[in-house]
């Protein structure tokens, strides 16, 4: 495996199979979801585990890769308590692929002196580092940034120093 590393991968239509492969053939274990099981059951042949729902397609999973069709189909899968962290893993990292209107879905609200500290970061890594928290915190079915928040991601980006 490259570094034993597990992706979860919620969506299994042209793209999310194609990503799911390309994953697979570099070596890193898949377990994969589809909302039609079917879709989904042509990776197994390839060496995916197939889970039964998004919870148990994320459990234990490095990252969650999402290729959803829109903004409710990612909202079913990922929101609410579905997919939580004791679920998906506590250092798991999400990435939403499809269903980019999740903005509107869901706007993300961050604490004054959480965003305060982002600003800190680098002008060009700003943007990245704030997806990447507001992406953990919409993981866990939240839409409010804290301080607490951009600590426990503080680690993650050390280097960029927005302590």
């Amino acid at each position: 495996m490259a570094d034993d590393k597990t992706v979860a991968v919620l969506g299994t239509g042209i793209m999310g199979a194609a990503m799911a492969r390309n994953l697979l053939s570099a070596g890193m274990a898949v377990r994969a979801w589809n909302r039609s099981r079917e879709k989904a059951e042509s990776l197994a042949r390839e060496g995916a585990e197939i889970a039964d729902d998004p919870a148990d397609t994320a459990r234990g999973a490095d990252f969650i890769l999402t290729m959803l069709s829109d903004a409710d189909a990612v909202e079913e899968a990922v929101g609410g308590s579905r997919l939580t962290p004791q679920g998906a893993g506590e250092y798991n990292h999400l990435c939403r692929l499809g269903g980019e209107r999740m903005a509107e879905t869901r706007e993300i609200t961050w604490d004054p002196e959480a965003d305060r500290r982002i600003k800190r970061s680098p002008f060009l890594m700003r943007r990245f580092i704030r997806k990447r928290i507001e992406d953990r915190v919409t993981s866990r079915g939240r839409t409010h940034v804290t301080e607490a928040d951009v600590d426990e991601s503080a680690s993650m980006y050390r280097q960029y120093r927005f302590k």
